[in-house]
């Protein structure tokens, strides 16, 4: 008799993590905020209110994820990167300054390589190219190709037993549960090894506010006159931290830096 199979399964000799640290060095998540920033730039009207929308994404394609030694993840790495993006949209006269100030620190790090940084250039093309931010290294997996794989037996309809109806149903059955066993299988194994779940999804204007409420040096009642749908600062307050957080970076009080908690 026939069999027919159903196998899931993909090659991927190696699976990449983001490293946010080379050698012994780790970013820290600090971003200074230099004075005088939101004073001269182009930056969002404070009595122009913006529309609500839906914002909701995810940062990365899984669900799980697994740290580093320094705590640092795919995900941590794709806020930050989020972050950045709302700097640019909402404050990017800071991104002007951080030029200033912080690309010198870069370029030490980088020593008298003549490659380092090269005119045209986007900050994508920098990241492929430095050894100072890579975007991915190769690094530990949670689930190995074997171990992943999902296959499901059936030996196929025989129209002299059954009716087409009744054998599509029972094969829907078992396969079904075949599939659940797998799920269960594959997240226990991940859990044992350390997997985390991811935040399935972030606010892209919570983002925003941070950039605006730190980088730009807005206060909360500015903020709120943009995105009066918000209600009141308390959500304004409350939607920024949870952005900090998913980042790794610790909120200014009054004026100061963000820093890695």
């Amino acid at each position: 008799m026939t069999t027919n199979t159903v196998n899931a399964g993909h090659r991927h000799p190696e699976k990449c993590l983001t490293e946010l640290d080379r050698g012994s060095s780790k970013i820290d998540g600090e971003f200074p905020s230099p004075s005088g920033v939101a004073q001269h730039q182009r930056e969002p009207s404070a009595n122009t209110a913006t529309k609500p929308r839906n914002n909701r994404q995810a940062l990365i394609g899984g669900e799980y994820i697994i740290s580093d030694r320094h705590d640092n993840n795919n995900q941590i790495a794709s806020a930050r990167w989020q972050f950045i993006q709302a700097i640019h949209r909402k404050v990017p006269a800071f991104g002007e300054q951080l030029r200033h100030d912080v690309y010198p620190s870069f370029a030490r790090l980088a020593g008298k390589r003549t490659d380092y940084w090269e005119t045209g250039w986007k900050f994508s093309t920098w990241q492929l190219h430095s050894q100072g931010f890579r975007p991915n290294v190769c690094g530990k997996i949670l689930i190995g190709d074997g171990e992943h794989r999902f296959s499901f037996e059936d030996g196929g309809w025989d129209p002299q037993l059954s009716r087409w109806r009744a054998y599509v149903a029972n094969v829907r059955k078992r396969f079904e549960t075949h599939l659940r066993a797998h799920e269960k299988l594959i997240r226990a194994l991940v859990q044992d090894r350390g997997g985390q779940r991811v935040i399935p999804r972030y606010s892209v204007e919570h983002l925003e506010w941070l950039a605006l409420y730190h980088c730009g040096g807005w206060s909360l009642d500015r903020i709120l006159k943009c995105s009066p749908h918000a209600g009141d600062k308390t959500t304004i307050s409350k939607g920024l931290h949870r952005a900090a957080q998913l980042a790794h970076l610790k909120v200014r009080m009054k004026r100061g830096k963000l820093k890695s908690p």
